[in-house]
């Protein structure tokens, strides 16, 4: 990567999409001239400015850029949707091959030959896989999270949509990447009353995992309606390992010991105050009644869903598991709604989890078993955390600095600084 590159996160977002930070790579990427060793394979506009990147696109492919912010962006924010717009526009009017900075350069060394520029281009591999004579990406530049991976939305340069691609960079990441293919492949478009993605094509690249998601269809809208979708979670469970089976003692409780266990022993010393956690929920009375068991998403919030016409549509399982408590989804729903607002913090969404447990009737949680569902989730999401620090990933600094206090408290803390 050359030193020219502009901002962290456009930094961070080249580093893993085309593997510049390995010595040995035979791709550059610069914001200037390429150096006369390499051929230009690849050039984007950083838009809106180098400054502020907040997206590349091609600018050899108008018309590909046009459908990704027309058609293919209707679940986004608002301020996003007002500068797709503007790129749309301007793609239509052919002004992208006008602009003569803000641009990003792709290079590849001459003496890569062109039956092996796949190895080293993602765009290039599925192009190739697909039997396409081009595949264009419009690539998204966001804020870097533990779990963050490069992404785009992938098109031919004629505009047709091609699907969604996710790139693994580390281990975590590739663990993300691979159990959303699995499960997808396993859903095969449909989960009741809710459609689903499909793998267009998936598997390892520069040692690393990815899939392309085929893309969800046109004139998606953003979701409204009833908090959680009790009917969709309802059917969600139901495509899992659906069973009966006391948290004491079950494949879920067991699985979230060991998880912890190896956060632990890879030097995460917040797994400790929760394996202690899990332990007690698993000794209080009520904890030997049989939970409902079955698959959940795993991040079912209101951006991974939308509407077309009157079908619900679902993205992003990454996370999703086999088994899991009933109810998880929607206790899910209301503590990372509340906790991706400006003044989240972990107390206060677990606070909205707690105030929200009621809800947990509506598909079909009983209230006997109510505070005993909120509990194991806040231990899960928790768990998962501390599984992606063990991995390398990191931390989301909203959830860390609360963790042994939460768990002290037995998930209650905000209620308990209240008595």
């Amino acid at each position: 990567m050359e030193d020219n590159l502009l901002g962290a996160g456009l930094a961070t977002l080249v580093d893993r999409f085309w593997h510049t930070e390995d010595d040995d790579s035979p791709v550059v990427a610069t914001t200037g001239e390429l150096p006369s060793t390499h051929q230009l394979v690849e050039e984007y506009l950083v838009l809106p400015s180098l400054a502020r990147p907040r997206y590349l696109v091609p600018v050899s492919a108008p018309r590909a850029v046009s459908a990704a912010f027309t058609g293919h962006l209707a679940t986004a924010k608002a301020s996003s949707r007002a500068l797709g717009v503007m790129v749309a526009s301007g793609a239509r009017l052919g002004m992208l091959g006008r602009v003569t900075t803000n641009r990003l350069r792709i290079g590849l060394d001459r003496r890569i030959p062109a039956d092996r520029r796949a190895d080293w281009m993602i765009l290039s591999r599925l192009a190739r896989e697909l039997d396409v004579p081009g595949a264009y990406g419009i690539i998204a530049i966001r804020r870097q999270m533990p779990n963050s991976k490069p992404t785009a939305r992938v098109f031919t340069q004629d505009g047709l949509a091609l699907g969604y691609l996710k790139l693994g960079w580390s281990e975590a990441t590739d663990d993300l990447v691979e159990n959303e293919t699995q499960t997808l492949v396993s859903l095969d478009g449909r989960v009741g009353p809710v459609t689903t993605p499909t793998v267009a094509a998936s598997g390892g690249w520069s040692g690393h995992r990815f899939h392309l998601a085929r893309s969800l269809p046109t004139g998606v809208r953003p979701w409204s309606g009833d908090a959680g979708h009790p009917t969709a979670i309802r059917a969600v469970a139901s495509t899992g390992w659906v069973r009966s089976a006391p948290l004491a003692g079950s494949e879920y409780a067991e699985g979230t010991v060991a998880r912890l266990e190896r956060a632990r022993a890879e030097g995460v010393t917040e797994a400790e105050p929760l394996l202690d956690w899990l332990r007690r929920l698993c000794r209080q009375p009520g904890a030997e009644a049989d939970l409902q068991m079955g698959r959940w998403h795993g991040d079912w919030i209101p951006w991974n869903l939308g509407k077309v016409g009157d079908t619900t549509v679902a993205w992003d399982w990454e996370y999703s598991a086999p088994s899991a408590p009933l109810g998880f989804d929607l206790v899910h729903w209301h503590f990372q709604s509340r906790l991706a607002k400006s003044d989240g913090t972990l107390s206060v969404a677990a606070e909205a989890a707690w105030r929200n447990a009621s809800q947990l009737s509506q598909v079909g949680v009983p209230a006997e078993h109510q505070r005993l569902v909120v509990s194991a989730y806040l231990i899960e999401i928790l768990t998962r955390a501390a599984q992606l620090a063990g991995q390398g990933a990191g931390w989301n600094e909203k959830l860390r600095p609360e963790i042994r206090d939460l768990a002290a408290a037995d998930g209650e803390l905000t209620l308990a600084r209240g008595r």
